[in-house]
């Protein structure tokens, strides 16, 4: 499959599936809750500030999210999900929040 098709076909499944994008926006915001709650209990470690950053950054793309899925921009939604750091508190190293 070609580039330009690969693309297509994923644009074409973000506008037939509203509800994955809806899904995709209630588990990032759950994961920035989970990084906060994470952040409460190790404020004495180094990596917590960079976690708030990450979170800070997310909730930015979520904004856009819902604001562009709200005007009926339902790509450029998709794509502000697609540069979420999802999860960022389940890696390998559970007392390594980002993982870089």
């Amino acid at each position: 499959m070609s580039a330009a098709a690969a693309t297509e076909s994923t644009m074409v499944a973000r506008r037939e599936d509203p509800k994955k994008l809806e899904t995709q926006v209630r588990q990032a915001m759950a994961d920035a809750e989970e990084a906060i709650r994470w952040c409460k209990k190790h404020l004495h470690q180094r990596k917590t500030p960079e976690a708030i950053r990450l979170v800070q950054a997310n909730l930015g793309y979520l904004a856009m999210a819902l604001e562009w899925r709200m005007d009926g921009q339902v790509e450029d939604a998709a794509s502000a999900i697609e540069r979420i750091w999802w999860r960022p508190t389940h890696d390998p190293a559970p007392v390594d929040i980002v993982g870089h």
